[in-house]
């Protein structure tokens, strides 16, 4: 199911066409933008890159061995110097994806010795984006415990970040009383296949039909991946990784979550 809504990804749903890229990402606001404040637009799109960023990199701090204020620390520090530094405009998109860029240049950044004092938080440095220290726990103990791999624990809480973010979204968009509980009960549903969908339980709990509760089900899924869809291309350079993206976050996410979703 996560290849199949991958692909469907590439099509506008109105005419069957492949979408458009939008020239207007965050990704190119910024690479177009002569530096972090050189235009409010290109600002937004750094904070919201620094929204979604800052979960993934906390989570592989802890991973490499941090406590949790150390990685809180060490989160803002490093985001410090991505800003200060420009540093993602050496991303380059023929060597990789810009998350595994920001992965790989925060892993070494923490090699770098001098560096590990900025646990010691450093006098009159301001913070990029506010963490709330417990809820960061809260995430991360989230994340499965026996994944060895910091750079799987990045990607996990990656998808994590952006997967929350459309589902915020689809909730906002099903916020009137009837749709908000049929919503909440086919979210566990959104990667499934149709024979996995508890369609019987449903009807009893929502008190709606079947045929109902399948187009809400077809239409939501549907929604679900324009909505990622659109998160995902912000978040890259090429058009073409999108779909790539979109399968590989997926698999992430499944691998990441708590609880098991049906896939």
């Amino acid at each position: 199911m996560m290849r199949s809504m991958a692909k469907n990804e590439d099509s506008n749903p109105a005419d069957g066409t492949r979408a458009p890229f939008p020239s207007n990402t965050r990704w190119s606001l910024i690479l177009a933008a002569g530096g972090p404040s050189s235009s409010p637009e290109a600002q937004a799109a750094l904070d919201q890159l620094c929204q979604i960023y800052w979960f993934p990199l906390y989570a592989l701090i802890r991973r490499e061995g941090y406590d949790s204020h150390q990685a809180k620390d060490l989160t803002q520090e490093f985001l410090r110097h991505m800003l200060k530094t420009e540093l993602f405009k050496k991303a380059d998109a023929r060597r990789g994806r810009f998350r595994s860029f920001l992965c790989g240049s925060c892993r070494n950044f923490l090699k770098d010795e001098w560096r590990k004092s900025a646990a010691q938080k450093r006098g009159g440095a301001v913070d990029i984006i506010s963490i709330d220290e417990q809820e960061a726990e809260t995430h991360y103990g989230q994340l499965p415990k026996a994944e060895p791999s910091p750079d799987k624990t990045y990607d996990q809480a990656w998808a994590k970040t952006v997967v929350n973010r459309v589902l915020q979204k689809l909730e906002q968009q099903h916020a009137r009383e009837d749709q908000s509980m049929m919503y909440q009960a086919f979210t566990p549903y959104l990667v499934a296949e149709p024979g996995e969908v508890a369609y019987q339980e449903l009807v009893q709990r929502l008190g709606k039909d079947k045929a109902a509760l399948q187009l809400f089900w077809h239409r939501l899924r549907r929604r679900f991946g324009e909505v990622l869809r659109q998160e995902i291309q912000d978040l890259v350079e090429d058009p073409k990784e999108v779909t790539a993206e979109i399968r590989y976050l997926l698999a992430a996410w499944v691998a990441g979550s708590p609880t098991p979703h049906p896939n």
